[in-house]
């Protein structure tokens, strides 16, 4: 009820954003629906995500504080959610690799997270399993970048799997690469989405 979910029904108008696109750099658009807010590009048609916002999380705030509440929302959904922890009910949550059927995030690989107790699911590009890693996290330090700072959308690896490469299926060992001036960082994954390597070398 706090959250506003089953007795509040705000509205939000959509709104260019001053971030660029990942892929063209052309300006984003947020919307809100049916307790979803999605960020996308009406240029190029690129995803940048579209996850759960209570409503409540609307009143107050400027768009610019909806946007930031949302990118830490989003952040500690999923830390949860890979973490085997259900963000609705704490129960145990499900990670599958998946490369099958349509998602809303645009992407062709993806990992679904799913409870075992209520049911309740999110899915998400690889990448974002990765904001919380702390050989990522210096690894952006030591290039003067604070990433808990950094909005999870203009992060390309976070939003598409255009940086991630599949080693292999059965099992799934998966590789993200992120390139940041002169280095480059190799996360390798497993199935499980833990951290299983993480390589440093010249771009």
């Amino acid at each position: 009820v706090l959250a506003g979910s089953f007795n509040e029904h705000p509205e939000l108008d959509s709104f260019a954003i001053d971030d660029g696109c990942t892929r063209c750099d052309e300006p984003l658009v947020a919307s809100y629906e049916d307790e979803m807010l999605a960020l996308d590009c009406p240029d190029c048609g690129r995803a940048h995500g579209e996850y759960s916002f209570p409503p409540g999380g609307l009143h107050d705030r400027t768009n610019e504080e909806v946007l930031d509440a949302f990118d830490q929302r989003v952040r500690h959904l999923h830390c949860l959610a890979k973490d085997g922890v259900c963000p609705e009910c704490s129960g145990r949550m499900q990670t599958t690799i998946s490369k099958e059927g349509e998602c809303c995030l645009g992407v062709g690989l993806r990992a679904d997270h799913v409870c075992e107790q209520c049911d309740h699911s999110l899915c998400s590009a690889i990448g974002l399993s990765l904001l919380d890693r702390s050989p990522v996290v210096a690894f952006y330090r030591d290039h003067g970048i604070d990433l808990g700072a950094t909005p999870y959308w203009q992060l390309d690896w976070c939003v598409s799997d255009d940086h991630t490469t599949v080693r292999s299926t059965d099992p799934w060992e998966l590789e993200i690469d992120v390139a940041l001036g002169d280095e480059r960082l190799r996360a390798t994954l497993d199935e499980d989405l833990a951290l299983v390597e993480t390589r440093r070398t010249d771009a």
